[in-house]
């Protein structure tokens, strides 16, 4: 089991942390997270990029029966150390049972790996890009990733809302549906633009 950190600053005011959580049990069950977090720098940007990496850094508990709440905000300069060993320490627990339940081990498979890093960083803003995996066995695991960018003036999340007039908004919205239309089977086009329009309304 691995735990380090490194501090880096990536901006005059604004300064982040590394930490590495790994713990392996064997090949199916370990836990592997990287992640920065704010150490300092502007308030209201350093509370909502807080906000933003605490409820994806404790995601996973949503995948056990004990704990699934998110860890509240937590504030910069905290040493994510302990958090994060205490957790991959039950994760791993919790994979261990389950190995128990099992009649072939091999199919025991529960991982979970995670970034979370400075994607981009200018005067204006900061954008944050994040990946994961999970795998809790059957016959798939589930990645994901997503970006995140905050204005640094606010701190507020830069949406669609903030980068589009709203005639420059129908017209992308109108692009993404004759894009979805000719890549999809007639009638799944409406379903699938239910999804993507309730996010370019946020």
């Amino acid at each position: 089991a691995t735990l380090t950190t490194a501090q880096n600053s990536l901006h005059k005011e604004l300064v982040f942390k590394t930490y590495n959580a790994e713990l392996k049990y064997n090949d199916n069950i370990y836990f592997d997270i990287h992640t920065v977090y704010p150490v300092s720098g502007p308030r209201p940007l350093v509370d909502s990029l807080c906000t933003a990496i605490s409820n994806h850094l404790f995601e996973h508990r949503a995948f056990t029966e004990e704990g699934h709440s998110r860890i509240s905000t937590i504030p910069a300069g905290t040493n994510l150390d302990p958090l994060l060993y205490k957790d991959a320490k039950e994760f791993i627990s919790y994979g261990m049972e389950l190995e128990k339940e099992v009649s072939d081990p091999s199919w025991a498979r529960w991982n979970y790996t995670q970034d979370i890093s400075v994607l981009e960083e200018s005067t204006h803003y900061v954008s944050l890009w994040i990946e994961g995996y999970f795998d809790g066995g059957g016959a798939h695991g589930m990645p994901w990733e997503a970006g995140m960018s905050f204005n640094n003036a606010n701190g507020k999340i830069i949406t669609w809302k903030t980068l589009f007039t709203p005639y420059g908004l129908r017209a992308l919205n109108n692009i993404i549906y004759q894009h979805l239309e000719s890549q999809y089977f007639e009638g799944e086009a409406p379903e699938l633009w239910g999804g993507v329009s309730e996010l370019l309304e946020r």
